[in-house]
């Protein structure tokens, strides 16, 4: 399976997108314990 590199930039920006919600919201949790 081969993964053009446009689609792995996409791939990319969505999983930092997908990691900076989860944080935020980890700290979020967290700061509102």
């Amino acid at each position: 399976m081969k993964i053009s590199r446009r689609t792995f930039r996409i791939l990319a920006v969505v999983w930092g997108l997908v990691w900076a919600v989860l944080v935020v919201g980890a700290v979020h949790f967290v700061k509102h314990a």
